[in-house]
């Protein structure tokens, strides 16, 4: 299993021929390694190929089996909404941080827009059970999807989905608004995995010809729903945040800006506060 995933190309071979194996057994990893030396019985062995035909053809391993874990919880996913990836739990830690920062408001509102299977909504309602989070997306099959990934832990009681655009549904005021937007350019699209532009929806990846377009957008409409205090945290391209700082810096006076790294030590989160309207 893992000779033939890695001579097709896949990474992480290992650990995903051991997750197929896992599925088709319906076996846990400690019972997988127990009957290694066993035979398969028929129909997991059926079951078995199939699933490896599925991710030869490059179908994502999480689409195959139906679930990915971000942040320690396990979410369902489909291709009807983008899978979590690591990079974007920085974007949890950095709301997280900001919320611990925060004194003027004992029950703050953090807004999620683009939430997709609801992954920086549910971290964030776990580890800040203080806050009010409002996850949105313009797809009302994301929306089902984070509600059903919602619904796995009944203890969190403090979040709201809404279908919107942007933040054209919301009136305001909040003190936190995360986005993990479509920011791959057009032109870059079709060049990405294929495990991405093959099965990953289209629409929560294409963020125009430079990949700011939505990022833009939701600058321009969170600068009059902000607290005076409030905070835009926005997942993003190495490439692109210098060119935000340089578009935020110009528009709004007095904005402060953030830049977080991601674990490979790269630019990849911009936390904006104090975003004003002048």
């Amino acid at each position: 299993m893992t000779t033939v995933l890695g001579n097709a190309g896949i990474p992480d071979s290992r650990i995903e021929g051991d997750l197929l194996c896992m599925q088709a057994m319906c076996a846990t990893r400690e019972e997988l390694y127990i009957s290694l030396d066993q035979p398969l019985e028929p129909s997991v062995a059926d079951c078995l190929a199939l699933l490896l035909d599925r991710r030869l053809s490059r179908e994502p391993a999480a689409y195959i089996l139906g679930y990915k874990e971000f942040y320690g919880f396990v979410l369902s996913v489909s291709p009807e909404v983008l899978i979590p990836r690591p990079e974007t739990e920085h974007v949890v830690e950095s709301v997280l941080q900001v919320l611990s920062d925060k004194t003027t408001s004992s029950r703050p509102v953090v807004l999620d827009i683009g939430t997709g299977s609801g992954a920086i909504a549910i971290a964030v309602a776990s580890k800040s059970p203080q806050s009010v989070v409002i996850a949105s997306d313009i797809s009302s099959a994301a929306i089902k999807i984070a509600y059903a990934n919602k619904s796995k832990y009944p203890k969190l009681h403090n979040i709201e989905f809404v279908i919107g655009d942007l933040l054209t549904w919301f009136q305001g005021p909040v003190d936190v608004i995360a986005a993990n937007l479509p920011y791959v350019p057009t032109s870059v699209v079709q060049t990405l995995d294929p495990e991405i532009r093959l099965y990953e929806p289209l629409e929560a990846l294409d963020g125009g010809k430079d990949g700011l377009d939505f990022i833009r957008q939701i600058v321009e409409q969170a600068a009059g729903l902000l607290t005076s205090t409030g905070s835009l945290i926005l997942e993003l391209d190495p490439s692109q945040v210098h060119p935000l700082c340089m578009f935020i810096s110009e528009a709004y006076r007095g904005v402060k800006l953030r830049v977080v790294k991601d674990l490979h030590g790269l630019d990849r989160v911009l936390v904006v506060t104090g975003l004003a309207v002048h």
